[in-house]
């Protein structure tokens, strides 16, 4: 029995070994986690395989860390060897704590330059025992660089109103998409194209700016005027974006938008369901807007209703409420008609996402449509109501204490994601 325990032990010793051996060589990880956050997408593996050189990663996050931002540190450590691998060694890494220069002013100024990059400092204090407090400023970002291109990520990144710790969990489950992003932007030779339609109404390049602007990072972003191109040139767009028109599509217009997706195009749609001029102080009636999308978004699965939802979690608008001399006092005030959206699904679209802020929204219904899988992606907070059109809208609304007992009808979803083979409104027709 004395030999057989021994044999066991030492064919367990070997094995331990052997596997710590093998460990040496190559780096894996086993994911055991239901939602698969520690394995590396389709999409950042397709992003990785078409790396030419070398990209290097300085991490400005070591030395002595509490132990939440070690287990960022280690997340993003884990992740670029993980990248490494997944590139046979493209993926150059290094970890520094800037506040080991011994020199003050050389490490203030490289302080500066780190800020100056977009690398943002984030100030810890730790109790001591005599109960005093010490400081020390660290960088929780990194610095990637492709071909003499160079890019920050900012590594601790969450939602609006969370806690710490609850911030560094979602930095920590944010690893890959923030690393992965900045070699995005670094690696792309050719942008994806989208375009913006034009022709109804739609808002003015100055009011999308921040919009634009945004997209431009990752994508070559165009003005489609559709009533003036052929529906062949939309097949060299990747995806078009349909942002608040006010006026009605014509067939011929909406034909093109359907052929786009029928083909295999990407569309999203940002559309009011009813129209609203300037607000009076009585208030003004919200009444339907007929853009003639209706019967293309229900013959792909979706029904815009033409209400508009009022939540008790909402964002503020300033009211005047009085005067003290000849000041006038402001005050701010939840105004219900703006939803705060801080409901998502569990998806990768939605993931960790940031609050979203809402005005004057609709609700969104699902119909019948082979072949499409419909995900609704936002809702409204439990305690929200629906008013069907027309609606009299008035700022002093805000003014009105609601009556909760009416805010029942949540979780209202106020966006869907249609995937699928979809069929065209137009076909058989004559």
């Amino acid at each position: 029995m004395k030999q057989k325990s021994l044999l066991f032990f030492v064919v367990l010793l070997a094995v331990v070994l052997l596997v710590n051996l093998i460990s040496s060589f190559f780096f894996f990880r086993i994911d055991l986690t239901s939602d698969k956050r520690y394995t590396i997408s389709a999409a950042t593996e397709q992003l990785l395989s078409k790396i030419e050189d070398e990209v290097s990663v300085v991490v400005y996050l070591d030395g002595e860390l509490p132990s939440g931002f070690k287990r960022l540190r280690t997340s993003v450590e884990e992740q670029l060897a993980a990248f490494s691998a997944q590139t046979g060694g493209k993926i150059a890494y290094s970890f520094a704590d800037p506040s080991q220069i011994s020199d003050p002013k050389a490490r203030n100024k490289f302080y500066t330059e780190l800020a100056g990059k977009g690398i943002q400092p984030t100030n810890l204090f730790n109790k001591q025992q005599g109960g005093g407090k010490t400081e020390r400023i660290i960088f929780p970002g990194a610095l990637v660089s492709y071909k003499g291109k160079e890019v920050p990520v900012s590594l601790l990144k969450g939602t609006k109103g969370t806690s710490p710790e609850q911030i560094l969990n979602q930095s920590v489950e944010n690893t890959e998409y923030e690393l992965a992003d900045a070699i995005r932007k670094l690696t792309v030779t050719q942008k994806p194209q989208i375009g913006i339609l034009a022709g109804h109404g739609e808002p003015a390049d100055i009011q999308l700016y921040d919009l634009i602007t945004s997209l431009q990072s990752y994508y070559d972003v165009f003005r489609v005027p559709i009533a003036l191109v052929p529906d062949s040139s939309l097949k060299n767009l990747d995806a078009l974006l349909v942002i608040r028109p006010d006026t009605a599509y014509s067939e011929t217009d909406k034909y093109k938008i359907d052929q786009f997706v029928v083909n295999g195009g990407k569309v999203l749609f940002f559309l009011d369901a009813l129209k609203i001029g300037e607000i009076s102080e009585n208030g003004t009636l919200a009444m339907p807007q007929a853009l003639n999308l209706e019967d293309l978004l229900f013959r792909y699965g979706v029904r815009l209703n033409q209400n508009m939802v009022k939540d008790l979690v909402s964002a503020r608008i300033p009211m005047v409420t009085g005067n003290t001399g000849n000041q006038t006092q402001t005050q701010a005030m939840e105004y219900r008609y703006f939803p705060i959206v801080n409901t998502f699904a569990k998806h990768p679209i939605t993931r960790n996402l940031d609050i979203l802020y809402f005005k004057y929204a609709s609700s969104i219904d699902t119909v019948k449509a082979k072949n499409i899988v419909k995900t609704p992606l936002f809702f409204t907070s439990p305690y929200s109501k629906i008013l069907n059109a027309p609606v009299m809208v008035s700022y002093n609304d805000a003014r009105r204490d609601p009556d909760p007992k009416t805010f029942k009808q949540g979780n209202i979803p106020l966006a869907y994601l249609l995937e699928g083979s979809f069929h065209s409104l137009f076909a058989n027709r004559i």
